[in-house]
């Protein structure tokens, strides 16, 4: 899935006639640390509430608003944005078509809930679960190896184990099949740990997952 199809609509841009006051009001009722101002069809600044809520007043929120020069585009896929959340430690990016023009924003809560959804894990499919150094881990490259086998990733969950210091990742596919997928992975310097079919498993091992997932996350 891409970028795009993750936009909140419940989320739009402040414009550049916002008001100091109308900034703080908007993060507040939002519960966001940062937001956009909408200054161009092409160009959007980011403001922070630490940087204005001692700024209380009638003044322009642009005049606190600084550059963001990231363009997002929306055929992105979605994998590769919690690296970009993360590495930028930030709540919310603006996506652009493209041709570069804004078209919507996305939050990382609201990545989420989308893609953590425990319904995902209860389709017909199998789970494999993979080992790797931290460095070697690459979310899009795991998904194009699942997909070269016309498998749909159906949810991707990764945890950091404390002892061996490596990856565990648990990728639940809408197949049965694995052993062509398995062995693709081990060729691409993957550990191919466990692999199970819908028998194999039952709900706690889902549930184990979806919680080191969102605590990786720290959304929990």
């Amino acid at each position: 899935m891409t970028v795009r199809e993750y936009i909140d609509n419940n989320l739009q841009p402040l414009s550049a006639n916002s008001l100091v006051d109308d900034a703080i009001s908007y993060l507040a009722k939002n519960s966001l640390p940062e937001t956009f101002i909408f200054s161009g069809e092409k160009e959007l600044r980011l403001i922070r509430m630490a940087d204005i809520i001692s700024e209380e007043g009638t003044d322009l929120a642009i005049l606190f608003a600084t550059p963001f020069e990231l363009k997002l585009v929306g055929n992105m896929h979605w994998s590769q944005l919690l690296t970009i959340f993360n590495n930028l430690n930030i709540q919310i990016l603006p996506v652009y078509d493209r041709n570069f023009y804004f078209v919507g924003l996305l939050s990382k809560a609201h990545l989420v809930s989308n893609i953590a959804d425990l319904r995902s894990l209860e389709e017909p499919g199998a789970m494999l679960q993979l080992e790797c150094d931290p460095a070697f881990y690459s979310a899009s490259e795991v998904i194009r190896i699942a997909e070269t086998y016309n498998a749909r990733v159906l949810a991707l969950f990764v945890h950091h184990q404390q002892v061996t210091q490596k990856l565990m990742i648990t990728l639940k596919i809408n197949l049965q099949e694995t052993k062509g997928i398995a062995s693709t992975f081990e060729r691409f310097g993957y550990e191919v740990s466990n692999v199970f079919m819908n028998m194999d498993f039952n709900h706690d091992v889902y549930q184990d997952r979806y919680e080191s997932f969102l605590r990786v996350l720290d959304m929990k």
